[in-house]
């Protein structure tokens, strides 16, 4: 009898002692290899072997995109580190070469300015992607804080005015959000329609409300197209369509931002293309209760 007893639970131990040799044996570091128990394959076992195989996955993605954005920062810091050490080098050889001596400290300011641009983003980033991220929602009227990033981002594109076209039916209407937020989320989309478009081409910025919320959405042309996984990866921390970086002054973090302050807000963003050489960005951001007495969200008279 006892024998029986042990060969019996031995045999019905078969898959999870298969399941455990291969966590054991599990590279997560290396290329997804799912679970496999060989060609024998047990009922019982497989809805918990299917859950860890999707477990596996999702780490392994974590761990490629934390491999690519530790290698993105490298470049992005590495590159301006290298102008300034290579211009140095040359200010010290040749000190008497007015050539050099009379760009040098502004040169050196421009490459320190740009890396603490990218130093500011990342942290962005950071605080964006955290919990403990303070909001202090209050009434704002949504017309006021548009035209204020218009006029913040008219010094870097002086056409703004004329190639910005607005469908504007939130004029007097106020929602709770948090000002802060809402600004960075504006900026980064206009920015990014801009300059990512033709010089002379329209940017299309809609606004409205519906029963749930507002909605805007800023819509331009594409300088090139994008192609399906370009689109998918868009929002990817520091990533860029332009694989060679040649433009120094793009990071690829605003998007990213972008995305997680709206999530971190509870709005809806979303993009797409809705041409062959458009794209459109979405924002929705639901009706909040008001907090401490605050008017609620309306539409004025």
């Amino acid at each position: 009898m006892r024998w029986a007893v042990v060969k019996v639970i031995s045999r019905g131990l078969v898959p999870l002692n298969e399941l455990n040799n291969a966590l054991k044996h599990a590279d997560v570091t290396q290329k997804y290899i799912p679970l496999s128990a060989g060609a024998e394959r047990y009922l019982e076992i497989e809805p918990i072997r299917d859950e860890l195989n999707k477990f596996v996955k999702i780490s392994q993605q974590y761990l490629q995109t934390e491999k690519r954005i530790t290698a993105d920062i490298a470049h992005e810091l590495k590159t301006p580190i290298s102008e300034l050490i290579n211009l140095s080098e040359i200010y010290i050889r040749y000190p008497n070469d007015q050539r050099i001596a009379a760009s040098y400290k502004q040169d050196v300011l421009n490459i320190s300015l740009r890396m603490k641009t990218i130093v500011s983003n990342l942290l962005l980033l950071q605080q964006a992607s955290s919990d403990n991220i303070h909001l202090n929602r209050q009434p704002l009227d949504i017309t006021e804080q548009v035209n204020g990033v218009i006029e913040a981002l008219t010094f870097k594109y002086p056409t703004i005015g004329q190639r910005l076209k607005m469908e504007n039916q939130l004029r007097g209407y106020h929602t709770l959000a948090d000002e802060f937020s809402l600004n960075l989320i504006l900026t980064n989309l206009l920015d990014n329609a801009l300059y990512y478009s033709p010089v002379q081409s329209d940017i299309v910025l809609r606004l409205h409300h519906d029963d749930n919320g507002i909605a805007l959405s800023v819509e331009n042309q594409l300088l090139t197209s994008l192609k399906a996984d370009d689109l998918e990866r868009l929002t990817q921390p520091l990533y860029q369509a332009e694989q060679s970086r040649t433009n120094t002054e793009r990071h690829g973090l605003g998007l990213a931002i972008v995305e997680n302050i709206a999530k971190v807000n509870d709005f809806i963003f979303s993009f797409g293309l809705i041409a062959e050489d458009r794209i459109q960005f979405s924002l929705h951001i639901p009706h909040a209760e008001p907090e401490n007495n605050m008017p609620k969200a309306h539409v004025s008279d």
